[in-house]
């Protein structure tokens, strides 16, 4: 996990370079934290298990988990109903962290 992993919308003009790898949404929800517009919590966990290897997506799942961020029932409604391909993938990274 050494890039920037930046969400944009098909707008948006951006191609992957060696340090950022962008990923398409059509319909991108968002919040602002210190002026910044990130994906909430939730979302960038799924999308984390889905678009990383499991050695890399097991911690930050397993930590979100047990750090009580994120409920594991909510968090597996998530991984079933959110928008995405790989949901497959990222099932399988939250039963490995359960």
């Amino acid at each position: 996990m050494n890039q920037l992993h930046v969400t944009t919308t098909r707008n948006g003009r951006a191609r992957d370079c060696e340090s950022i790898k962008y990923h398409y949404a059509c319909a991108l929800r968002y919040e602002t934290v210190d002026g910044v517009k990130v994906t909430g919590l939730r979302q960038t966990l799924f999308d984390c298990a889905r678009h990383h290897e499991l050695n890399d997506a097991l911690p930050v799942i397993k930590s979100a988990l047990h750090g009580g961020f994120v409920a594991q029932a909510d968090l597996a409604n998530d991984f079933d109903t959110l928008p995405g391909r790989h949901r497959a993938h990222a099932l399988s990274v939250l039963l490995h962290a359960i």
